[in-house]
């Protein structure tokens, strides 16, 4: 279902309320939710709904929802799970769509009568076309003057910010929330989403983009409802990455059954996706929930950064020394000052201070000799992102430090210099500070650093290139090649042998290393003559996908005799009624070996996987991924982000390959999955790379299980 803003409207800015299941007991979820909208100063009219009571709070209260005389914006629903379908019922004859369901006990249930439950209020909701925050959810904030509702049973309600934040878990939520408290961190709006029978992740996305009162959207999420529509929604609506999108997404394990059928299954893993395709999104994804504030009050404050090159200002010089070592396997760049800029420096400080980078203006360092050398550095203007350290040192006044550098920190942002603080242990009256100049202070370097780094990488998305998608390879031989996919099916086929994917690959214009096959040694003999050798015997037969690790590959073969050798021995050793013959293949000698391949996801698509390839392919993994469909920007992008990418410029008398040619290679395999949704995985494996051209000598195609079912 798709709801429309004027639902959302009736979430975030209600005019009334009616709480079911308001209760006079304090340990009870439904007094908890009365009473935060009471404190929180919630400006509409609320109605708690309870058959038991006359009054609840100092609020009349009603038996039913029916008997509220008032027209109601939002029902908040915290009964008992077997209660809800029918106080859904009740509550649509009052003309109410809109509801957050509290109540937990359907599907994330394990009790007996869950599942019923579930199928119970999934049928109500879609029949009437409800507007469901939940169930089993923490409830909604919005933090806004003009609505000041705190709908959550959260002991900790959050100041007014920017900050969007959307949790799938309540217990996240909570945390979030007495985290962002202890920070000083404020929200503009906090959603939890539960189990997200009608809204998802995705709707309340696609409605946060455009809520002007939100700078930076946060998500928690243990699960995506459509990756797909996921996608789309950034892509339609977030283009320019003007509001980032930072992600906590769970579930790093793999778990279940490893897809051990193709090399690329099994080096991909879920988690591995995940990351790709958010990386191709241009979401951030993070490690932590301090990691998610962390990162969301820098970009929430600053300004992006132009560059990677970072300075510390500091007097002390082991915060300073641990923040630059926190630089490490960040892409950020700790510049060293030129001498004649250290010497302007030195000229204000004392001897014992050192100007490189850290400066360290050492621990007397008060506000004149701070603010000045600040001033300083922004005058030379060499450096993108500025950590600035004060250690609360007996004699050092960090109240009279802070303000006296207040202006400076105000050019620092006109001149697009990203700035954060480590003031540790700071008090109420550093926070106000902190707070009234957008100015993000950290308790230590390294989450100071990791933020920085974390923008940067935000800061270099290459965003348009990831999206738009490639022009498909035109003259191919379509409808022929769907009859091996047709035939597949209908022979209930797992995958598609070496002969059959190779025909696919040779429609596509992808260069094979010369290959027969024949059923007679005689033929064979013949044809080995014909490719010349050195050649590659390779067993065909049914069931057997992985031939080397079996014995139904055998290399250099140099002469008649040794092929005839070879041709025997994969007969004896494979029952010869499932043999389907035996492919003579030349033998590439040169190149450096790499792995394509393609997998698909659920929730995503396909994903293509570029990495060093051969035998050693699973132990080495030097394997990276993108979202298909490829771009040629995107494709080079791939193959430079491996870690032996300089092995392709020359190695120990390996010339330099053909880069373009592997690129069109990443191209045509795209096409291939896109064109062929039958696909689960593409497996080109090894790719010889050579001077002038990209050759596949081996290749594998699984097709999905659907596919392969009569």
């Amino acid at each position: 279902m798709r709801f429309d803003n004027k639902y959302f409207d009736q979430l975030f800015n209600p005019k009334s309320i009616a709480v079911i299941g308001a209760s006079t007991h304090t340990d009870k979820v439904g007094y908890a939710l009365l009473k935060n909208l009471l404190d929180g100063g919630f400006t509409g009219k609320i109605y708690p709904v309870n058959p038991n009571t006359n009054s609840i709070l100092g609020l009349k209260a009603y038996s039913s929802v029916e008997q509220i005389n008032n027209n109601v914006d939002l029902a908040i629903i915290a009964v008992d799970a077997v209660r809800v379908p029918d106080i859904l019922n009740q509550a649509y004859k009052k003309g109410i769509k809109t509801f957050i369901i509290i109540t937990a006990g359907f599907k994330e249930s394990t009790s007996i009568g869950a599942k019923v439950l579930e199928e119970k209020l999934v049928e109500v909701v879609y029949a009437y076309e409800l507007f469901v925050i939940g169930p089993n959810c923490l409830g909604v904030i919005n933090t806004q003057p003009t609505i000041n509702m705190n709908a959550t049973f959260a002991r900790v309600a959050p100041k007014k910010g920017n900050i969007a934040f959307v949790s799938q878990s309540g217990a996240i939520g909570i945390h979030a929330l007495e985290y962002a408290a202890r920070q000083d961190i404020g929200f503009s709006k906090f959603v939890t989403i539960g189990n997200k029978t009608a809204i998802n992740e995705n709707d309340l996305l696609n409605y946060l983009i455009d809520d002007e009162e939100t700078k930076v959207i946060l998500l928690y999420l243990e699960s995506f409802s459509d990756g797909i529509r996921f996608k789309e929604i950034i892509q339609s609506k977030n283009q320019q990455q003007l509001k980032p999108i930072i992600i906590l997404k769970s579930g790093r394990t793999e778990s279940g059954i490893k897809a051990a059928l193709s090399h690329t299954g099994a080096l991909t893993g879920e988690d591995n996706i995940v990351s790709q395709f958010l990386d191709d999104c241009g979401v951030l994804r993070v490690d932590s929930i301090e990691e998610l504030f962390t990162t969301a009050l820098l970009i929430a404050n600053q300004p992006k950064p132009k560059g990677n090159k970072l300075l510390v200002l500091t007097n002390a010089g082991g915060l300073g020394i641990m923040a630059m070592d926190a630089t490490k396997d960040t892409s950020l760049v700790a510049i060293k000052l030129m001498k004649p800029e250290q010497d302007i420096l030195q000229k204000e400080l004392p001897n014992a201070a050192s100007t490189a980078n850290p400066v360290d203006i050492l621990g007397d360092a008060g506000a004149e000799r701070y603010s000045h050398t600040l001033k300083t550095l922004l005058d030379i203007n060499s450096f993108d992102l500025l950590l600035m350290i004060c250690t609360p040192q007996f004699m050092t006044n960090r109240a009279q430090i802070l303000n006296s550098i207040l202006d400076l920190v105000a050019k620092a942002r006109k001149n697009q210099i990203t700035l954060a603080a480590v003031f540790p242990s700071i008090n109420e009256e550093l926070f106000t500070i902190f707070d009234a100049y957008d100015l993000p202070n950290y308790e230590f370097p390294e989450q100071a650093i990791n933020a920085f780094s974390n923008y940067v990488r935000f800061a270099n998305y290459k965003f348009e290139d990831a999206l738009v998608q490639n022009t498909k390879l035109i003259n191919r031989k379509y409808n022929h090649l769907k009859k091996l996919f047709d035939k597949a099916k209908h022979h209930n086929q797992e995958y598609l042998n070496e002969v059959e994917s190779y025909s696919i690959l040779k429609e596509y214009g992808v260069t094979l290393a010369p290959h027969y096959v024949t059923k007679h040694i005689g033929e064979a003999i013949s044809l080995a003559d014909k490719i010349g050798y050195p050649v590659v015997a390779k067993i065909i037969v049914k069931g057997v996908l992985h031939k080397f690790d079996q014995g139904g590959v055998i290399l250099n073969i140099n002469t008649k005799t040794e092929l005839i050798e070879a041709y025997n021995r994969l007969h004896e050793s494979f029952n010869s009624k499932r043999v389907e013959g035996v492919l003579i293949q030349s033998q590439i000698k040169k190149g450096i070996e790499f792995i394509i391949g393609s997998k698909f996801h659920e929730g995503f698509g396909h994903f293509i996987m570029f990495g060093l390839g051969g035998t050693y392919v699973e132990i080495l993994k030097d394997i990276k991924l993108a979202m298909s469909p490829l771009t040629k920007v995107k494709a080079y992008e791939l193959i430079e982000s491996i870690r032996a990418k300089e092995i392709m410029e020359g190695y120990r008398g390996i010339k330099p390959i053909n880069k373009e040619a592997l690129v069109n290679l990443l191209l045509k395999v795209s096409n291939i999955v896109n064109d062929f949704p039958e696909i689960e995985s593409l497996d080109l494996n090894p790719v010889f790379a050579l001077e002038n051209d990209a050759i596949v000598a081996d290749a594998r195609i699984i097709l999905k299980k659907e596919v392969t079912k009569k």
